[in-house]
């Protein structure tokens, strides 16, 4: 009982409040991301020694956990607690603790909101997920948690269908529930499943739903599945927000426009979008936008055009995404047996990719493309290149294409042709780095 009125005086100014959708919060990096303790704050070695300490704390509190010493445990934390007064892994663990081992929800709600509310505004996302879920756990039926936790489900790679699952239970209560349709939308689309992601957008309008972000929503499924005309027209309506175009997806909306009229075909008013609309981007986004102004050139075949935008871009931290546009290009000249060309853009390749970054990435782009067109690969870039070896013996580029087709596909020619590259790369030091690409693969 001594610990529980020590948590107690502890946790009493503590808010039970859920923040905001929305609300503020501050990216500090780190693990424990704490923000140093006053009159701390302006010694940061002071701060240090603290920090070390309470974190020892917690890791004995943990230990003592496990022996089921659980009033020294508490004591333990608590400890940690007074040191550092918002150390949020460390009331996430006493909510954990006071919820198995004591059954009391009071006192670890408290605790797991008090964890939520400082990861939050920490911008500690693994503790706050983790609340999230203790939270969830500890009221299951408490939407507020439902949602947010949905949220963050939705972004990730592991666990998406997740938020499927959360959605389903809250549209179990109501059916009719705005948010959770369209959430639930949100979810499919990022499980590309778009025919159940459109059911739920239909749904969600048949309830009187008129969120921009349905609109936009929809407007980038329909895109994906060939439907420009319904894309242009739910963009229409999402470029009258001026709410969303000002703010961080208004990039993401004009780019998606300008996919929509390059898909039509309409490459000069794709490459004018923002001047259409008026649009200023920040730096960050105007750098996406060039990304894709060069997608464009490359389709109208101006590569003058788009080498200029590469150039500019491959110091600014894009030369993996671009080396790979250039990778792109090179494969396409050799499918239309323009191998000078090729060759070209397939060197541009092995120039800005970093050398131990050569073979995996090579190796990347054919298993994504022969996965996705194994078959008009081997119809027509295949002949086209033994043809070119056939003409040219010590043309690297033709034997290095063949082996690392035949390496996705599991084919015994594989090492024979990739030696041949070493062999060539051997005698032409200039060709190094098509030997690096090979023996990346060989040694596979």
């Amino acid at each position: 009982m001594k610990n529980l009125y020590l948590l107690l005086v502890l946790l009493i100014p503590l808010s039970c409040a859920m923040p905001p959708e929305g609300g503020p919060s501050q990216n500090t990096g780190a693990d424990s991301q704490l923000s140093s303790p006053s009159p701390e704050e302006s010694n940061p070695k002071r701060f240090e020694e603290i920090l070390s300490t309470a974190q020892g704390w917690l890791n004995l509190a943990k230990t003592q956990y496990e022996k089921r010493e659980i009033p020294g445990c508490i004591a333990s934390t608590a400890a940690a607690i007074q040191l550092i007064p918002n150390y949020a892994e460390a009331y996430l663990f006493m909510a954990n603790v006071l919820a198995e081992s004591y059954d009391n929800k009071t006192f670890a709600k408290t605790a797991a909101l008090r964890a939520y509310n400082l990861s939050e505004m920490q911008g500690n996302t693994k503790t706050s997920f983790e609340s999230l879920r203790f939270l969830s756990r500890l009221d299951p039926n408490n939407t507020e948690y439902l949602f947010k936790l949905a949220k963050i489900y939705r972004l990730l790679e592991s666990d998406k269908q997740m938020a499927v699952e959360i959605y389903q239970k809250i549209l179990q209560t109501n059916s009719r529930n705005p948010e959770a349709l369209l959430g639930m939308a949100q979810a499919y689309s990022n499980l590309n499943e778009y025919e159940k992601c459109l059911s739920y957008l239909d749904k969600y309008s048949k309830i009187g739903g008129t969120d921009t972000q349905a609109y936009l929503l929809r407007a980038y499924v329909s895109s994906k599945t060939g439907n420009l005309e319904q894309a242009v027209k739910d963009l229409e309506k999402v470029v009258q927000d001026e709410k969303i175009l000002e703010g961080p997806e208004g990039s993401l909306v004009y780019i998606l426009w300008s996919e929509v009229l390059t898909a039509l075909e309409k490459y000069d008013l794709a490459l004018n979008t923002p001047i259409f609309f008026g649009m200023t981007f920040f730096p960050q986004q105007k750098d996406m936008f060039d990304i894709h102004r060069a997608i464009i050139y490359e389709k109208k075949k101006e590569f003058e055009a788009a080498d200029n935008i590469y150039n500019r871009l491959v110091n600014k931290g894009f030369a993996d995404m671009i080396s790979t546009f250039y990778l792109m290009r090179g494969m396409n000249f050799a499918v239309q047996k323009t191998y000078d060309k090729a060759k070209e853009s397939i060197d541009k390749f092995m120039q800005i990719t970093p050398k131990e970054n050569l073979g995996k990435a090579w190796i990347m782009f054919w298993e994504d493309t022969t996965a996705k067109q194994g078959k008009s690969i081997e119809s027509s870039m295949v002949p086209s290149l033994k043809e070119q070896i056939t003409n040219n013996p010590e043309y690297i580029l033709g034997y290095l294409c063949l082996g690392s087709y035949y390496y996705c596909t599991k084919n015994s020619e594989a090492s024979q042709n990739l030696e041949k590259v070493i062999q060539l790369a051997e005698s032409d030091p200039s060709l190094a780095n098509y030997g690096l690409v090979a023996r990346g693969m060989l040694q596979k």
